[in-house]
């Protein structure tokens, strides 16, 4: 288990700098999409969902897509998700999948997004190569964080190259806090 700052709850996936994240996330895809003439994602895969508020930060400030698909390990905040989303956004297609992010099988009609805020809590073993080119991909990451030896990147240039693409559309980052654990927030945006 990793030990985040902010509690794998409902309420931790809420966290103050989590959703500065996911909102950070959602104007950098607006812009992106702007600059390439992306009127909607047909599909979103959202790998490590945890909770979904991916959707919800999506539909808040209006990135536009067709079907958001959740996709978690752990089957207990995708029930809540779904409960959730459903009485939220009733009129919206939004499918949880059960499944490890490492073995998935994209099924994508373009433009297509696949995103992963958790980077730094998932092993890349085949999550990223398993991309089909062509996706657009948005990934965010951190600097040092307790009890994780996973993927956390130091700098943002590490965190770059760790996620090779064809072309890259927003390389940044953000300095955050939760809880006195502060850190950096890495993200880029590109084409696979």
């Amino acid at each position: 288990m990793i030990d985040e700052s902010a509690p794998e709850t409902l309420e931790g996936s809420f966290s103050h700098s989590l959703g500065l994240s996911k909102l950070w996330l959602c104007r950098e895809l607006k812009r992106a999409m702007h600059g390439e003439s992306i009127p909607r994602f047909r599909q979103v895969y959202c790998l490590g969902s945890w909770y979904g508020n991916m959707a919800l930060f999506m539909l808040l400030t209006h990135v536009p897509f067709e079907t958001m698909i959740d996709v978690d390990v752990d089957p207990e905040p995708l029930r809540v998700s779904q409960t959730a989303l459903s009485r939220l956004a009733p009129d919206r297609r939004i499918v949880s999948i059960c499944d490890d992010a490492n073995r998935l099988r994209y099924f994508l009609r373009q433009p297509s997004l696949v995103i992963n805020t958790s980077t730094n809590n998932m092993r890349n073993e085949g999550w990223f190569g398993n991309i089909p080119r062509g996706t657009m991909v948005a990934l965010q990451g951190r600097s040092g964080e307790p009890g994780n030896d996973l993927n956390t990147c130091p700098t943002l240039e590490e965190f770059d190259a760790q996620f090779p693409m064809g072309s890259t559309m927003f390389l940044g980052s953000i300095g955050l806090e939760d809880d006195g654990d502060r850190y950096r927030r890495w993200m880029k945006i590109g084409v696979a």
